[in-house]
């Protein structure tokens, strides 16, 4: 859907102008009267939406609005994936400006926009994505950057120009089908796979981007070479899962920009007004005309499957299956002035709603806003691509590298209150590790480090600083989650934590014995007699419980007062660590 470009003051002038131009039609097709009555003011609505230009503002320079033309901010990474950013029905890349210019004022990279023409032949009347040769896609991505995100465009000529804003092109490539989109996202997903070297990017799509994401994830014939889809997360905002009728009348291309013959409305629909049948893309069935009439004067064509093969059988998306290891997350619009609401003015709040229609785990956001305002809710962007908080589909990161995440508010619907953000880190080989921290912004924040396989926890603290590094830690080869929790506030997504984690050395020539222990500690090491240290024991929750300075190694260290749990005790030599442990307290 494109920018609001007229105030709802109008809508009553849109609205006399369109009955006036409906009772000149009347004569041609009864039938129309009552199917325009039924949603006339919803469509007088739309219209006042959709009042469009040539973009002349943003020609070839689809992003940014400071001058930058077609040049791409260059900064080292900050996160564990990069972020893809897909626009919606006739629109462009331009959807997302106020997310870029916020990125890059925060010090974001950006590595480029991936430029797609649907419609390269200028043919309406067939859409062919399989045939060698023939196929209506053509990609005209110049190179990209290694970097934090990268755009999608659709607003492309077939001759490569590329359009920004509202301008709509005679290939009608950003109103093309969501099949082809699909196969669209697979060559722009492997694009950035290539460019960044990282193994899963996160997608973040606004309206029927989001089924071109769907599209893409829930059909394998489209993932990349090794047969997986590289998703992290996907993110839809107002996305019309369960469909939209919210335009469809034969008159309102008159009005509107978007070509209600188009592949893309055929494909949006969640029902058609003529045959009553459900949509064909989104929920199956024979892809023929008097399956499909929706206005009287149809659609430019009925191959839903793009196969260039008519009167098919078509599988839904809504019933294809969906994977399960990568993390979702919704942002509906309950816009107050939708006059059919709930909803935000093209999707209803039920339709947007992915757990309606998909067996998945999603968290929901809901924003007060009107469907081409979603996506500027740069607070709520960010609280939806948050890091998961399910372990088993943590964000795989690198030793030695430095990353950014985020602890902000969460949905609703979440699993928890806290914001918990795992990350997943392998060890080659038995080796000590050090974790460093900073701009940590709440009043504390919890680190744990859990062995991946075992579960079991290795490392605990909470941290009151705005910085912190930890003691040395042994682990074991094998793969460990590092998690991060706190209890958000309302603005703490402007402030990104940052951490790494960095190998150390060998295993330290310092052990403890007895574990588990009823009563005493003891160390073994050389020259014991001769040695002191500093030891503090803490609890599992990463509070401080006992501590000794200037203790001699060679002498029992007695924990008989302590609560039968687990402890971490740390030692530490002229400031400097020499070992942490984990032990077990039992009862005598």
């Amino acid at each position: 859907m494109t920018t609001l470009k007229m105030r709802l003051s109008f809508i009553s002038i849109i609205g006399l102008v369109f009955l006036s131009f409906h009772t000149s039609f009347s004569q041609v097709n009864s039938c129309i009267e009552s199917e325009i009555n039924s949603v006339s003011y919803r469509t007088n609505y739309l219209n006042s939406l959709n009042v469009l230009s040539k973009d002349t503002n943003y020609l070839y320079n689809v992003i940014p609005t400071s001058g930058f033309q077609n040049s791409k901010i260059l900064s080292l990474p900050h996160f564990p994936y990069p972020i893809l950013f897909i626009h919606g029905i006739y629109s462009s890349a331009d959807t997302w400006l106020p997310f870029f210019n916020y990125a890059i004022s925060k010090g974001w990279s950006y590595g480029g926009q991936t430029n797609f023409c649907l419609n390269s032949d200028n043919d309406l009347v067939y859409s062919n994505i399989t045939n060698a040769g023939t196929t209506d896609i053509k990609d005209y991505t110049a190179s990209l950057t290694n970097a934090d995100f990268y755009l999608l465009n659709f607003n492309v000529d077939a001759d490569g120009t590329v359009y920004g804003g509202s301008y709509n092109t005679a290939t009608q490539s950003n109103q093309a089908a969501i099949k082809k989109q699909g196969v669209a996202v697979k060559a722009a997903i492997k694009h950035i796979l290539e460019t960044t070297g990282k193994n899963k990017v996160v997608i973040v799509s606004h309206s029927m981007g989001g089924l071109a994401s769907r599209e893409y994830l829930q059909n394998p014939v489209n993932w990349q070479d090794d047969g997986e889809h590289h998703i992290a997360k996907l993110v839809t905002l107002g996305t019309p899962h369960g469909g939209s009728n919210i335009s469809g009348t034969s008159l309102s291309t008159f009005f509107t920009g978007i070509d209600e013959k188009s592949d893309a409305m055929r494909d949006l629909r969640k029902s058609y007004f003529y045959s009553g049948d459900p949509g064909v893309y989104l929920f199956g069935g024979v892809e023929i005309k008097s399956v499909m009439r929706d206005n009287i004067f149809g659609f430019y064509n009925y191959d839903v499957s793009c196969n260039a093969v008519d009167s098919e059988l078509v599988i839904g998306l809504n019933h294809k299956s969906i994977p399960s290891n990568l993390d979702y997350c919704a942002v509906i619009g309950d816009w107050s002035l939708d006059p059919a609401g709930p909803g935000d003015g093209a999707v209803d709040v039920n339709q947007a709603q992915p757990k309606n229609y998909l067996p998945i785990v999603s968290e929901t956001f809901v924003v007060p806003v009107n469907h081409t305002a979603i996506q500027s809710q740069t607070n709520t962007v960010f609280q939806a691509f948050d890091e998961p908080d399910d372990s088993n589909l943590a964000y795989e990161v690198k030793l030695s590298e430095s990353y950014n995440g985020f602890l902000s508010l969460q949905a609703p619907d979440g699993k928890y209150l806290n914001d918990i953000d795992n990350y997943v880190f392998s060890i080659a080989a038995s080796a000590s590790i050090i974790a460093s921290f900073s701009n940590f912004v709440l009043p504390k924040t919890h680190i744990k480090i859990i062995n991946a396989q075992s579960q079991e926890l290795m490392y605990h603290d909470s941290v009151s600083n705005f910085s912190f590094v930890t003691p040395k830690i042994w682990l074991p080869r094998g793969n460990y989650i590092l998690e991060m929790s706190g209890n958000p506030t309302a603005d703490s997504w402007q402030y990104p934590y940052n951490f790494k984690i960095d190998l150390t050395g060998k295993k330290s020539s310092l052990n403890l014995y007895p574990n588990p222990t009823a009563g005493s500690l003891q160390f073994s090491y050389c020259n014991l007699s001769e040695s002191l240290a500093n030891i503090a024991i803490y609890n599992q929750f990463g509070e401080k419980i006992k501590e000794e300075n200037n203790v001699k190694l060679n002498m029992p260290i007695l924990v008989e007062d302590l609560s039968s749990g687990i402890y971490f005790l740390s030692v530490t030599q002229n400031g400097t660590s020499i070992g942490n442990f984990k032990f077990v307290k039992v009862k005598e």
